[in-house]
């Protein structure tokens, strides 16, 4: 059944009529029946739309073999001759799918149906919209597809952080249940060797103390004494050890100073009689250089006088000889 859409995209290219006008049509019933073939039902395509429109030629051809069809065409001849016919709008539109107006859109109608162009067209829009649907139908899956991978990796993803999460919990509370269980640990096994250590202290006491007993009975047989007299007295030995150590210690100090004192002395001594030898030396050095002025004094008064004696006898002799 072709809807008011089909009839309406079929009449109202203006052009499409134009050009089925100025070809020349008659009542050609084979090419009639070749309207629907394969090699002569070619489609009109209007620019800006989509929509499939068969050709001028059909068109044409259904209105000039409107007196051939088999249907009651003896009926609606006079009706069809004495109904004032409209001119040609082509901005009318049917709104319903059966109420068409204008007889030459029922007679087109009729036509259509007779000759088959409703299952052709129907057959050509399904090849037409065919590859469209199956491609839209590819992109929708393949959308389809790439939405549940990205959900599949968006759910893949939160469950590996919600993993990583997890393990990162469980490892902290793992962590710290054991440092928990080591500590307590360490508390019990601290408290075991404290307690242990303490029960060993107190032995150790013990038998220190049965230890000084016994040797305060056995000293208290050997020396007669009580344990307080016996350190009373070993009071009176060490300090009297002390006292002793001290004077020894002054007594080697004071003879230390005393040797120091003598040295002191000796060499005072010796600079005194250091000196005595120098001043000795001198007075001998003294004497031997007077000593040996007057020798030299005398030797000149000798060679004075032995001068002057020969001096005179020259003279007596002189003397004499005048």
């Amino acid at each position: 059944m072709l809807s008011a859409a089909d009839l309406h995209a079929f009449v109202r290219d203006e052009r499409a009529w134009q050009r089925a006008a100025q070809k020349p049509g008659g009542d050609n019933t084979p090419a009639a029946g070749m309207i629907c073939s394969k090699e002569s039902n070619w489609l009109v395509f209007r620019r800006g739309t989509s929509d499939n429109a068969f050709s001028l030629k059909f068109s044409d051809t259904l209105r000039t073999s409107a007196l051939t069809d088999s249907f009651d065409t003896s009926a609606l001849l006079p009706r069809h001759f004495t109904i004032p016919r409209q001119p040609w709008n082509n901005s009318t539109r049917c709104t319903s799918e059966d109420a068409y107006t204008d007889p030459l859109q029922k007679l087109l109608v009729r036509n259509l149906q007779r000759k088959g162009a409703v299952a052709m067209l129907e057959k050509r829009r399904a090849s037409q919209l065919g590859p469209a649907s199956s491609l839209r139908h590819a992109h929708r899956e393949a959308r389809r597809r790439r939405d549940l991978a990205l959900a599949t990796q968006e759910v893949i993803d939160l469950e590996r952080y919600e993993r990583h999460q997890l393990v990162a919990m469980m490892r902290n509370r793992f962590n710290t249940m054991v440092s928990a269980f080591f500590q307590t640990a360490v508390k019990d096994t601290i408290a075991c060797e404290l307690s242990g250590r303490r029960a060993l202290f107190r032995e150790w006491q013990e038998a220190q103390a049965n230890i000084e007993a016994a040797m305060h009975y056995e000293l208290s047989k050997l020396i007669s004494m009580t344990p307080y007299a016996f350190q009373v007295v070993c009071r009176l030995i060490r300090s009297e050890a002390i006292k002793r150590r001290r004077i020894q210690a002054t007594e080697a100090e004071d003879r230390d100073l005393y040797a120091r004192f003598m040295y002191l002395e000796y060499l005072k001594a010796l600079g005194n009689e250091l000196t005595e030898c120098r001043r000795r030396d001198a007075l001998d050095k003294a004497a031997s250089v007077l000593a040996l002025v007057q020798k030299d004094r005398a030797r000149h008064v000798d060679a004075a006088r032995s001068h002057g004696s020969r001096g005179m006898y020259v003279a007596h002799a002189h003397g004499k000889r005048l």
